[in-house]
């Protein structure tokens, strides 16, 4: 059995590398931003061009994601992380005020966030144990 610390940093075989997950849940909030924009663009406190915008950039930093680059990983954490905070807060102040279909798609893209944030966490993680 090869010793984890033989392993070259950033291959598939590194068991602390969650890139291709982190790309699925950034890749799936994208779209749910996009195809829920038509419902509920009234109810955003910003623009649409500001969510696409998001869109994108969330879709560009899902291709550059890779196990050779640990700056990737870095970003994916803020961008997993801020997603979060603003899908959460915008979930819990809408609860009462919008529609209940509003709450599960903020509710949702929240939890996404979330999951990008945790294993974003773990990638970085592994880019320093491998590295030490």
């Amino acid at each position: 059995m090869e010793n984890i610390d033989e392993r070259p940093l950033g291959t598939k075989t590194n068991p602390h590398y969650h890139g291709d997950k982190v790309r699925v849940f950034f890749f799936l909030s994208a779209v749910l931003m996009i195809m829920g924009l038509p419902f509920f663009k009234s109810i955003l406190s910003i623009s649409a061009s500001s969510v696409l915008l998001t869109a994108v950039i969330m879709i560009i930093f899902a291709g550059l994601t890779n196990p050779k680059q640990a700056w990737v990983s870095f970003v994916n954490t803020l961008i997993s992380l801020f997603g979060f905070v603003i899908f959460e807060y915008a979930a819990i102040t809408h609860f009462n005020y919008a529609s209940y279909l509003f709450f599960i798609m903020t509710q949702g893209l929240a939890l996404l966030f979330l999951f990008a944030l945790y294993y974003s966490v773990k990638t970085i993680r592994g880019f320093y144990l491998l590295n030490k």
